[in-house]
């Protein structure tokens, strides 16, 4: 017979593997997730200008919101920015694009510009020692489109650290996931969301390879924050560097605007083949939206082979090397805490 007990312990294991959630990026390693280029250029994988279907654009729709309600157009400030609610249009009718600020270029010229935003990422990078910025995500996981959330994500890089409290949608509001490489017991530490019943606010911590943290995102915590895009820039300007054409082809389309943003963004696109990424098995596109100021890959968005978005990453509101302590990374602070 089984036992009450025995049912508890299987309806509680069932309603975690909902609720709990990774992120998204690449493996910072236990240093400094940037490094400097490789000396010595090779053939380059820069291809010239072509006919692309536009990623989706987004609508904004601004609501006033009350006080510390985040969305709408990014201001110096997490807590003073308005609500807003994004929605997604059809995608434009292909248009072709030249490589470079919107007139044509040689491979040569794109290689060389391409190789200046490069330098220039990875030196911003190495000197965001920490940040805290409003996330906005959308993903498509296991064929389903999700529902887009804001989350203010908190980020360290030594330790490498990073804290996500859920704002949005409402049924998430009070969840919060964080994660210290090589600190408390090396596990992913998690608040379940208050709209959840029973255990609403409860306290729990796992094994980041445990089967209940994934499931219901793309990419896994190790994977969060900027550094990642930066990371994965780096590697792909690399990978061209030397030849490697299972990288793709990387396009630089010049400033775009998006209503994410006041000022335009300079675009970079990698079409990866299939096989390159495993969450893409056929292939797809990649449009990396470069903050021209703080040179930070602060959009991304991801297409599959079909152009159906799969992945929209949207930093805004970002706060550069703030000042970040152990307590802003600590569990026992969780869930309101003491500090």
């Amino acid at each position: 017979m089984i036992s009450r007990r025995s049912v508890w312990i299987a309806f509680f294991g069932l309603v975690l593997a909902e609720i709990i959630i990774g992120c998204q990026g690449t493996d910072p390693g236990p240093s400094s997730p940037v490094s400097a280029r490789a000396t010595g250029y090779g053939p380059h994988g820069v291809v010239p200008p072509l006919t692309i279907t536009d990623p989706p654009r987004t609508a904004v729709t601004t609501t006033q919101g009350g006080k510390g309600d985040m969305g709408g157009a990014p201001q110096s400030r997490l807590t003073d920015l308005p609500g807003a609610h994004i929605t997604t249009t059809p995608p434009v009718e292909p248009k072709t694009v030249a490589i470079g600020a919107g007139q044509e270029s040689s491979p040569a010229g794109a290689a060389d510009e391409l190789h200046n935003l490069h330098d220039a990422v990875m030196e911003h990078a190495a000197h965001l020692d920490n940040y805290i910025v409003r996330f906005r995500r959308r993903e498509a996981v296991n064929g389903k489109d999700q529902p887009e959330e804001t989350i203010c994500l908190k980020y360290r890089t030594e330790p490498w650290s990073v804290h996500m409290k859920w704002l949005k949608p409402d049924d998430a509001q009070g969840r919060e996931v964080l994660y210290v490489k090589g600190r408390y017991e090396g596990k992913m530490h998690v608040v379940i969301e208050k709209s959840m019943p029973l255990m609403g606010g409860m306290k729990r911590s796992f094994d980041l390879n445990d089967p209940l943290v994934r499931g219901k995102s793309r990419h896994e915590i190790t994977e969060a924050g900027i550094h990642a895009f930066v990371n994965r820039f780096h590697g792909i300007v690399t990978a061209l560097d030397h030849d490697d054409k299972r990288a793709g082809s990387l396009v630089i389309h010049g400033e775009k605007k998006r209503p994410e943003f006041e000022k335009p963004m300079l675009l970079v696109e990698h079409v990866m083949p299939a096989g390159y990424e495993p969450l893409l098995p056929q292939g797809g596109r990649r449009f990396l939206y470069f903050d021209e100021t703080e040179k930070l890959p602060v959009l991304v968005i991801t297409q599959d082979d079909r152009g159906h978005e799969v992945e929209y990453y949207c930093y805004d509101g970002l706060q550069a090397n703030v000042k970040l302590d152990e307590a802003d990374f600590n569990p026992a602070n969780m869930g309101g805490g003491k500090k």
